[in-house]
């Protein structure tokens, strides 16, 4: 009604809030089902609303027990010329895909967190150009995120080894299979080069296929392995 009165709800909101039809028939806001915490919000946005004619809102409401949970309200203001009639509101239960959300945005908290501490370099390559480097390959190359971001990953690679980590790269994309790990030298922003181990494999990154790749700094076991060989040859 025009006063926010309850005139009429249909079974579904019995199912969705626990409250009968009985119990709602003539309430007025604020309504049982508003959180308190954001009861007065509502309310100025009912009357505010009721100055045009088709509204839309996502808010979080109660359930009879107490129960949170998430809906579209789809409001229409029904006049007779300029006078306001009635409301018409239409609920949209979107509760799940908002658990959903809630978990994903968990998720990818806790997996950038560990992306960014992780001591090994961790970049994603796609069509050919670096799409994400973590902070230990800007410690590396002693790049900064702006100079990584979008470069040809292969202008990272000593010159004597792109060719075949070119085609490494473009095999494995093309489906082919090949080895995930592999050793290379990658050229340092000062010139100076880095031995690495490569531990690489296909994904998905937003619906387009790239490479991601770990890289580790292998400098200590290759000065190990150098003093190694000149032992053997003493």
């Amino acid at each position: 009604n025009t006063d926010n009165s309850v005139r009429y709800v249909n079974p579904s909101f019995e199912t969705i809030t626990g409250w009968s039809i009985a119990e709602v028939i003539g309430l007025k806001s604020p309504y049982p089902w508003w959180p308190p915490e954001t009861a007065s919000q509502f309310y100025e946005e009912d009357n505010t609303d009721k100055s045009t004619d088709i509204h839309r809102h996502e808010r979080r409401y109660l359930r009879k027990n107490g129960d949170p949970f998430w809906v579209v309200v789809n409001i229409r203001n029904v006049r007779d010329r300029d006078n306001l009639l009635l409301r018409l509101g239409n609920w949209q239960d979107i509760t799940e895909r908002k658990e959903m959300e809630t978990q994903l945005r968990r998720s990818e908290a806790k997996y950038s967190t560990l992306v960014e501490r992780s001591t090994d370099g961790i970049i994603v390559v796609q069509d050919g150009l670096i799409a994400f480097a973590n902070r230990q390959v800007e410690e590396y190359g002693d790049y900064s995120s702006a100079e990584l971001a979008n470069r040809p990953f292969i202008d990272l690679v000593a010159p004597e080894d792109r060719e075949r980590i070119r085609n490494i790269y473009e095999r494995r994309m093309a489906g082919e299979t090949v080895s995930n790990q592999y050793e290379t030298t990658v050229i340092r922003k000062d010139g100076g080069r880095l031995p690495i181990e490569v531990n690489a494999g296909k994904v998905e990154d937003e619906g387009k296929p790239a490479n991601m790749v770990m890289i580790r700094d292998i400098t200590e076991r290759k000065q190990t392995d150098t003093k190694l060989r000149a032992t053997e040859q003493n």
